[in-house]
C-alpha cells in the first residue's frame, strides 16, 4: 500500500526540506544559488555541483531534506516506505555507482541502507548548525517566486 501524504502536511514539509538542502550545501562549502518554495507545495534548492565531495557526503546532501522536514515537525514517510522521492532515488543511484556492476544480495542491501546512513550523517551535520531551533541560511539564498 502506498503512503498517501495529506496535502497540508506536504505543503509545510517543503520549506524545511528545501532549507535543509541549502544549509547542508553551505556546510559543505557549496554555492547555494537559490531556494524556492511555492505555495502549492513544491520547491527547489539550486546548489552548485557536489561531485568533488565523497559519496557518503553526496548521499547526505541528497537525504538531508528528509531530516529538515523531520526537524520542522513534518516528517516524510520512512526511507523504507514504498514512496520513493527523487532525493532517495539520487542517493540510491550514487550508492550503485560505488558498487560493482554485478550486484549481489549484499550490494542490494547496501543500496537500500546507504540512503538511511546518509540521512543519519545529514542529521548529525545539521544538528551542529542550528541556532535556537532554526537552521542558518544566508540571505542570498532566498528567491522570491513571482
Amino acid at each position: 500500500r502506498e503512503f498517501e501524504r495529506e496535502p497540508e502536511i506536504s505543503r509545510w514539509q517543503v520549506p524545511f526540506h528545501e532549507a535543509a538542502h541549502a544549509v547542508l550545501g553551505e556546510v559543505f562549502g557549496l554555492r547555494v544559488k537559490s531556494l524556492r518554495v511555492l505555495s502549492g507545495g513544491d520547491g527547489t534548492a539550486k546548489i552548485a555541483t557536489a561531485t568533488h565531495l565523497s559519496v557518503p557526503d553526496q548521499i547526505a546532501l541528497c537525504m538531508v531534506g528528509w531530516v529538515g522536514a523531520e526537524l520542522g515537525g513534518y516528517p516524510h514517510p520512512s526511507p523504507d516506505c514504498h514512496e520513493i522521492t527523487s532525493d532517495q532515488l539520487s542517493a540510491e543511484c550514487l550508492a550503485m555507482c560505488v558498487l560493482d556492476s554485478e550486484h549481489t544480495d549484499a550490494d542490494e542491501f547496501a543500496i537500500r541502507t546507504m540512503p538511511r546512513e546518509g540521512a543519519q550523517k545529514a542529521r548529525e551535520l545539521i544538528s551542529k548548525h542550528k541556532i535556537r531551533g532554526s537552521m542558518r541560511l544566508p540571505k542570498h539564498c532566498y528567491e522570491r517566486a513571482s
